[in-house]
């Protein structure tokens, strides 16, 4: 709560109690004076009228504790000793005496004849209008047992201080016999009970009443006036009840001074049989119950409440025989009282309703009225009652105490004695209206609750209404009070977004890149997003911040997206927000915002390598290179190899091989560790960058190897044996690719140098190397053996051999007899440059030692 509302709260209750003492008929501190004291907390405040406000100032002072406690209606909290100012300088000059019983009692209506007489009024006929009416019997001896009390409380005597302003109203409003204080007191203070039977004993009564307590009733006047309903205030409901009528008009100046006299134990007049009269009724008045009543079946008591809490009964009027009717509402908390004489009085009414704002002293209060008839009042006092109508009762949970601390929700309270379980519920006030006591909002049901409940449940900034019902057996049937409601606002607590995450929509270079961003609603607040280029200040996250700083972090307002946010279930989305095309990086940082504060959320970076472009693998003698351009915004590529049509999916499962951007600058490319499948592949090329340790993946770019027929072959010299002399060559053709059909081939010469392709020289005439072979060609075409197979030999024909070559010089190459596109799907591998040269190398004597 902040300084304004705590001010405002003491302003209303001030107002409250202002209005209470005016219809009291005293004068109360005006506007400016009560606004004075809200703001200086106390009656010390510069600028009031003074005396008016020390009159009050123990009104006021406890009104601002009980404020200051949240104590509810704390105007209504306050004790009688409040209700009348410590000076004179708060009664009205014109102020009306107080009243302290209501008007007259119902009667039937009779026709009456009133004779004019001429009446001398004196001074001593009638009281003063100023003049408030003294205190009855009762309150005086309430208020000897309050002073009683608190010097038992200085003395230090035992429990004291835990004797209630309900157990001493109770013992002021019984008979005050040792019985009837016993009945009374609680347990603990029953060790006092003879002693304050001797001090009240010392309580002189009234001058107005008789010795016996009952006033006295002279003879009944001839033409009494009808009389109406009456009914007992809570002031004075508890054990007497004035019944006033009329007075005559035909009455002696005497008479007519007696009934002014400011007494609630005023003479009353006595009515005609079967009519009403007046006096003060006290539950001394009625004759001793003597349980001889005959059996009836009670009828039932009607329970509403009155703005002020007080619970008002009302039951259908009595139709037993007789005029005149006395109505006694008595109770007993947690026992059905068996005696209208030893029960508490709640009130003595002629009317069929009464109010009862006494506190519960346990969970269930049986209320009964009991009905004395009669021809007028003094026999209907003397009759016997009988039981009218009953009610059960069950109380509602005393002082209940909610409040939130740190986002749980507290309640505190003590429950009545007798009190089973507290049922709690917790319902949204938006559904408030309708839910009622939904099962479905009950919370903490395993507990019985009867000190109060945790809720760590409650949502942050959300508005709850608490119904609090008191559970308690009545004849073995368990039933439930009336709700104590208590509307609570949980506070929204600053949190950040931790789960933001962006899908990538669409990735082409010639379309705009679209991204979704979700997250999960944080309890309170509102959440922006923003994006940027590069990352947020470093440390920014850690603790909330003024949302004014923001801009200092790299947050700036023209980087907060726009776009509407879609809330669903618990989560938010924000869909369609477009990537800036020249960013590779686009960072999305959530940002919580609550009353001026912000609190910065995790950042989710998404990374958009541009497309690899003019990806191909060259081929060399024995390795292959594969290079590319290299994507804008990668720091490297991963290539993973895959069956031709296979798909990327599958195959990025596989392990890759890797260049990173510096590696690719030094090499040219990626070499590949392994040569690739001579039956072809499918090569997938991913750009991916590294940000905060993560890896992101760009678009996948996929070329095709095509398969590769690689075919190898040796060549072997035939000699003359004794000259050295080159007779021919042998050639042995070997496919590394198995079962695959070989072309056809040429092996050409040139005289000086290594041939080039095979139009580069000269075709020799070859024939396979076995008995019995096929005539001499100039193309030939072996056969593809499997690597365990012997390999099939072809050797040139000798008479060409001596006719085409000169000895000694030259040299021999293979080459496949293929058109030029058949060439792209071939490689042949040459040996050594010395198996290909026909060139000289030694004298005869070599080809003694083994030439051929």
């Amino acid at each position: 709560m902040t300084i304004d509302q705590k001010y405002e709260a003491r302003l209303s209750a001030l107002r409250l109690w202002a209005n209470d003492v005016a219809a009291r008929g005293y004068l109360a501190p005006s506007e400016n004076d009560l606004a004075a004291i809200a703001i200086a907390k106390g009656v010390d405040a510069p600028g009031v009228d003074v005396d008016l406000v020390q009159a009050w100032q123990g009104a006021i002072r406890t009104l601002l504790k009980q404020v200051a406690f949240n104590i509810a209606d704390p105007h209504r909290q306050l004790g009688s000793e409040y209700d009348r100012p410590e000076g004179a300088a708060a009664v009205r000059a014109s102020a009306p005496p107080e009243v302290t019983a209501p008007g007259p009692v119902r009667a039937q209506p009779l026709e009456y004849v009133v004779e004019e007489v001429d009446v001398e009024v004196t001074e001593q006929s009638v009281p003063a209008a100023q003049a408030p009416a003294p205190p009855t019997l009762a309150e005086r001896c309430e208020e000897l047992l309050k002073n009683w009390r608190r010097a038992a409380v200085d003395e230090g005597r035992p429990f004291a201080n835990q004797i209630k302003d309900r157990n001493l109203r109770a013992v002021a409003n019984s008979k005050r016999d040792l019985e009837a204080v016993q009945a009374q007191l609680p347990g603990f203070a029953q060790d006092y009970a003879q002693e304050i039977v001797n001090l009240l004993a010392a309580v002189a009564p009234p001058a107005e009443m008789s010795h016996s307590g009952a006033p006295p009733l002279p003879d009944a006047a001839p033409h009494p006036l009808s009389a109406q309903p009456s009914m007992v205030p809570p002031a004075v409901s508890t054990g007497t009840a004035s019944v006033h009528s009329e007075a005559p008009a035909k009455a002696s100046t005497s008479a007519m001074a007696q009934q002014a006299q400011p007494s609630v134990a005023a003479a009353a007049t006595a009515s005609a049989p079967g009519q009403a009269a007046s006096g003060v009724l006290e539950v001394s008045m009625f004759a001793a119950y003597d349980f001889m009543s005959a059996e009836t079946t009670p009828g039932e008591i009607k329970l509403t409440r009155t703005q002020d809490g007080s619970r008002r009964y009302a039951w259908d009027p009595n139709s037993d025989p007789g005029d005149f009717k006395i109505y006694r509402i008595i109770s007993g908390d947690g026992m059905v009282p068996y005696n209208p004489d030893q029960a508490d009085v709640i009130a003595i009414s002629t009317d069929a309703a009464a109010l009862d704002p006494r506190a519960f002293r346990t969970a269930v209060r049986h209320v009964q009225v009991w009905c004395n008839s009669g021809r007028d009042q003094t026999d209907a006092l003397n009759s016997q009652p009988v039981l009218h109508a009953m009610l059960d009762v069950v109380g509602e949970v005393p002082v209940v105490d909610i409040r939130e601390d740190s986002g749980r929700i507290i309640g505190q309270w003590t429950a009545l004695p007798g009190t089973e379980k507290v049922q709690i519920f917790r319902i949204p006030a938006a559904v408030a209206a309708f839910a009622g006591s939904d099962p479905a909002y009950r919370i903490l049901a395993g507990g019985t609750n009867l000190g109060g409940f945790v809720d760590a449940e409650a949502e942050r900034g959300v508005s709850y209404i608490y119904k609090v019902y008191t559970e308690a057996a009545v004849h073995n049937v368990n039933r439930l009070s009336a709700p104590a409601v208590v509307h609570m606002n949980v506070s929204s607590v600053l949190l950040p977004v931790d789960d933001l995450a962006a899908t990538v929509k669409a990735d082409d270079d010639n379309e705009t890149v679209l991204v979704d961003l979700n997250w999960s609603i944080p309890p309170g607040g509102r959440v922006d997003i923003y994006r940027t280029a590069t990352r947020p200040a470093a440390g920014i996250e850690l603790k909330a911040i003024e949302e004014a700083t923001l801009e200092q972090g790299g947050l700036r307002p023209e980087f907060r997206l726009a776009h509407p946010i879609e809330p669903l279930d618990g989560t938010a989305s924000m869909l369609n927000v477009p990537w800036p095309v020249e960013w590779t990086r686009t960072y999305f940082t959530p940002v919580t915002v609550l009353e001026g504060r912000a609190h910065v959320g995790a950042s989710t970076v998404s990374t958009r390598p541009t497309r690899i472009r003019n990806a191909k693998v060259v081929e060399r003698v024995d390795s292959q290179i594969l290079t590319f351009e290299w994507p804008d915004g990668a720091d490297a590529v991963m290539v993973y190899s895959g069956a031709p049509g296979q798909g990327a999916e599958a195959a990025l499962t596989g392990q890759p091989q890797e260049i990173s951007h510096s590696g690719y600058n030094q090499r040219g490319g990626l070499y590949f560790s392994t040569l690739l499948p001579a039956v072809g592949c499918d090569l997938h090329l991913v750009p991916v960058s590294y940000e905060a340790g993560s890896r992101v993946s760009g678009t996948v770019t996929t070329i095709n190897y095509p398969w590769l027929l690689r075919v190898s072959y040796n060549v072997a010299q035939r000699k003359n044996r004794f000259t050295g002399k080159i007779t021919g060559l042998t050639v042995a053709v070997q496919s590394r690719m198995p079962n695959a059909q070989l072309p056809g081939f040429v092996l050409v010469y040139h005289p000086e140098r290594l041939p080039l392709t095979a139009a580069d020289g000269l075709h020799l005439n070859m024939m396979r190397d076995m008995d019995g072979a096929a005539p001499a060609a100039r193309v030939f075409q072996p056969e593809n053996r499997a690597p365990s197979d012997p390999a099939d030999v072809w050797k040139t024909d000798q008479p060409t051999w001596d006719a085409e070559v000169r000895p000694g010089t030259g040299y021999v190459r293979l080459f496949p007899a293929v058109a030029l596109e058949g060439l792209k799907m071939m490689a042949v591998l040459d040996p050594g440059v010395n198996e290909l040269s026909l060139l000289s190398r030694g004298n005869s004597a070599w080809g003694l030692l083994g030439g051929r």
